[in-house]
């Protein structure tokens, strides 16, 4: 089954790593959106049906706590996955506040992202 991501990152190089990082596997990885801030990622992100949203936590005009809550209510069904540079404890508290399951620090997204998409993927019933 092939996993679709949807990224919401203000920082270029950090999407663009994400999706060469995803590439390595077409089968299993499907970019289906991006955006770069918060304003149309609800709506967009709802357009494009993912099954997870990668988020950065630091975006302009809106916070990814907000923004958080918001793609969890309109898209209940995808795994939110929460990016930040901040300090991992800190963010992982954030994110227990919010009610977010996965958390990566941005400085681990090359050796971490991969296995974290997988976990979500094990955890993801089956269509028939």
């Amino acid at each position: 089954m092939t996993l679709r991501i949807f990224i919401v990152d203000d920082s270029d190089p950090v999407r663009e790593a994400i999706k060469s990082l995803l590439r390595s596997d077409p089968n299993k990885w499907l970019v289906c959106g991006e955006v770069v801030d918060g304003d149309d990622a609800v709506e967009r992100a709802a357009e494009a049906i993912p099954d997870v949203i990668l988020l950065d936590l630091s975006l302009p005009q809106i916070h990814g706590s907000v923004l958080a809550t918001k793609l969890r209510d309109a898209i209940p069904a995808a795994a939110i996955v929460l990016m930040s540079a901040q300090d991992p404890r800190l963010m992982r508290q954030l994110a227990d506040s919010f009610q977010v399951e996965h958390c990566l620090p941005k400085s681990n997204l090359g050796s971490e992202l991969i296995t974290t998409l997988e976990n979500i993927s094990r955890k993801r019933p089956r269509s028939a």
